[in-house]
């Protein structure tokens, strides 16, 4: 049985959480670096590649407060998996004050983070690179689709 101190701090605690669910329904979502920095790029890309692409932004994930965009292939040949083709970028944020992101790059490893450690799960051991440039990401994507299309007319 619940001693009278507990049942105090479960109606504390129970109030507190309903004002904060007040709270946040009175404030709507919360914008994150993400909608600010990394959509507008995502966008520009997905513009660039053309009415066929459909471009998806993440949330903030992780250690690294990381956000993936994932530009789709909306029709043609599907691997198989039965997934269409898609490209993949992730950005870490830089210093935000000033505007900076990072594209994180994959294809190399400059941390050695054990196996099953929080860094290697949270992917830190691939390094950034300051700036990313409309243009490289832009070849990145085409490169991406063509080599995951050919991958699926292969399947």
């Amino acid at each position: 049985m619940p001693t009278r101190t507990e049942n105090g701090i479960k109606r504390k605690r129970t109030a507190y959480l309903k004002a904060m669910r007040a709270y946040d329904e009175k404030r709507g979502p919360m914008p994150h670096w993400g909608d600010y920095l990394v959509r507008p790029i995502a966008e520009a890309l997905g513009s660039h590649l053309g009415p066929g692409y459909e471009v998806e932004v993440g949330t903030p994930m992780g250690l690294g407060a990381r956000v993936s965009v994932t530009i789709t292939q909306r029709e043609g040949p599907v691997d198989s998996r039965g997934k269409p083709p898609s490209a993949w970028f992730c950005f870490e944020p830089g210093q935000l004050s000033a505007g900076e992101i990072r594209l994180v790059d994959f294809s190399r490893i400059e941390h050695d983070y054990p196996p099953g450690s929080i860094g290697r799960i949270n992917g830190l051991q691939h390094p950034s690179d300051p700036r990313p440039v409309l243009l490289d990401l832009l070849s990145r994507a085409r490169k991406q689709l063509a080599e995951a299309r050919d991958d699926a007319e292969g399947a």
